[in-house]
């Protein structure tokens, strides 16, 4: 994710800082095993972002991906108690 394009415009990365970063989520990061879940979302490729969110029992998604705008991913997610918020969403929701 972070070595794409787009995100690389806006924020040049080596491979050394995104190994770091990567490091330092790992470190403040607890280990969850996802549960499988019924298809929620459109995109199959994110269903494994709400089964994880779910075992982990996260407050927020911070994501900009569409399929997460949908009224039933969200209604789904809010039945477990998170949130789907974007970037900025979120910074304002922690200032």
């Amino acid at each position: 994710m972070l070595r794409r394009p787009r995100i690389q415009a806006k924020w040049p990365l080596s491979d050394g800082d995104i190994y770091e970063y990567c490091q330092l989520l790992a470190a403040a990061g607890e280990h969850a095993s996802a549960v499988e879940l019924p298809a929620t979302i459109a995109d199959p490729k994110d269903q494994p972002i709400i089964e994880a969110a779910v075992a982990a029992r996260v407050d927020v998604i911070c994501t900009s991906d569409v399929h997460f705008e949908a009224r039933l991913v969200r209604d789904y997610l809010a039945g477990f108690g998170i949130t789907v918020m974007n970037d900025r969403e979120l910074l304002a929701a922690l200032r």
